[in-house]
């Protein structure tokens, strides 16, 4: 009677931590699972974060392309206004150049007149 008492004890001790153990496995199933559902959405965010950063790198290579085109257009515009510039101060010497002599010339004939 006292050894079938045990017994009975044992399969209450037994079923008892089986029915423990499984309530912390389906805790942690569950919190697993909210872990899971909480992660989704950040990792989405993350995801789309890391597209947007590629995005902006790549417009930025595209823009530094650009920006060195830009400025070597630039350096050849710089360069044409100096040549102008070279050529208008040309042009303003032989016009100085030009009126010394008529002014010299101006006298010659006035000096021929009287």
């Amino acid at each position: 009677n006292n050894n079938n008492h045990n017994n009975n004890l044992n399969t209450n001790y037994l079923e008892n931590t089986q029915f423990g153990i499984h309530k912390q496995y389906v805790d942690i199933r569950q919190k697993v699972s909210n872990l899971m559902s909480q992660s989704q959405p950040k990792t989405e965010e993350f995801s789309n974060q890391m597209h947007l950063i590629n995005q902006i790198l790549e417009h930025n290579e595209f823009f530094q392309i650009e920006i060195v085109s830009l400025q070597n257009e630039l350096k050849d515009e710089k360069s044409k206004v100096q040549n102008l510039t070279n050529q208008l101060d040309n042009i303003d010497w032989l016009i100085q150049t030009a009126k010394l002599k008529l002014t010299q010339k101006n006298k010659e004939i006035n000096s021929n007149i009287l």
